[in-house]
């Protein structure tokens, strides 16, 4: 995940999740119509799957978790860019604002995402919490 996709890919994917679905649950089919990956990539898409979905009744994937995740293990792309693709990616509706629902969704699937692809965090905290942290900002 850390090297596999430059800041121009980053770009397609955060479109391509944007145009493809409103709630970002990504079933196995969508999940891989999203990544577009070879066939050659395939184990690890299903690994991938599998370590984003585990814990969800439905078996879906979050997209914005993993999107986020990916933009920020990522080793192509610098600090300042990750700022700006994530801004993108949670700019839900495009206006080129980050609104305080948008934040709060932000905090969470950051927060989500890089604890499904590290070890020794701490759970993500509630969207309550999280509300409430973005309360304090807004």
């Amino acid at each position: 995940l850390q090297a596999l996709w430059s800041e121009a890919d980053l770009v397609v994917l955060i479109d391509r999740l944007k145009d493809m679905t409103l709630n970002f649950c990504l079933d196995k089919p969508k999940f891989a119509k999203l990544l577009q990956l070879s066939v050659s990539y395939d184990e690890l898409v299903r690994q991938w799957f599998a370590d984003f979905s585990h814990d969800r009744a439905s078996q879906v994937v979050d997209g914005l978790d993993f999107l986020s995740a990916v933009i920020m293990i990522s080793s192509q792309v610098s600090l300042s860019r990750k700022i700006a693709l994530l801004f993108t990616l949670f700019d839900l509706d495009r206006t080129g604002c980050i609104r305080k629902d948008e934040f709060t969704i932000f905090l969470k699937a950051v927060t989500s995402g890089v604890y499904r692809v590290t070890t020794g965090l701490p759970p993500p905290g509630t969207v309550v919490e999280l509300g409430g942290v973005s309360a304090e900002i807004f």
